[in-house]
């Protein structure tokens, strides 16, 4: 991934070239196209706000009493209901409370379209409004978050990724009778 400060990749075909130990070349080419860009990005700016407002939990939100740490579910308005526009959702999570206590390399949990999609799920993250965390999360602790948005599932078609800004929610500092059980027997 390339983040440019002056704006987008120019459209057009790119290529890198690796001269590996052994003295073998190895080439990978592929073609930014700029009309996927601008459609996602155009619909994204005008419903920014709409969709940062559409998280459940809110940003910050404490998680009720009793509510678990597992299979806790996070959802929002998608740009195909917002404006129309298709779009492939990934969700990432860690434990922090802003922006600058995400860890892109010690993630809680996440949900890999990518891999879903090697594994045969062609439509992984598409029009997504939500997910559901399947680990286990610590209890009372604050876990920040970001839902990225891009015009593809498939790692050498994406042409933009929209990483909207991170949210934070606080798990529950206690658990039902039934939660704590479940807990116990696995």
């Amino acid at each position: 991934m390339i983040n440019l400060d002056t704006g987008f990749m120019a459209p057009g075909e790119y290529s890198i070239e690796v001269k590996c130990k052994n003295g073998q070349t190895r080439s990978m080419s592929r073609v930014q196209k700029d009309g996927p860009t601008q459609a996602l990005l155009g619909a994204y700016q005008k419903v920014r706000d709409d969709i940062y407002r559409s998280y459940i939990p809110a940003n910050g939100e404490r998680l009720p009493q009793n509510s678990g740490w597992k299979n806790i579910k996070v959802s929002w308005r998608p740009l195909s209901e917002l404006a129309g526009q298709d779009g492939f959702y990934i969700f990432r999570l860690s434990e922090g409370r802003s922006s600058k206590e995400f860890d892109t390399q010690n993630l809680a949990w996440w949900d890999n379209i990518f891999l879903q999609r090697v594994a045969g799920d062609a439509d992984a993250g598409r029009n997504k409004n939500g997910v559901v965390i399947g680990n286990e999360l610590k209890p009372n602790t604050s876990y920040v978050h970001f839902t990225e948005i891009t015009d593809s599932n498939a790692m050498g078609e994406t042409n933009i990724c929209i990483f909207q800004p991170h949210q934070t929610f606080v798990t529950a500092a206690t658990v039902s009778q039934a939660d704590s059980e479940a807990a116990a027997a696995r």
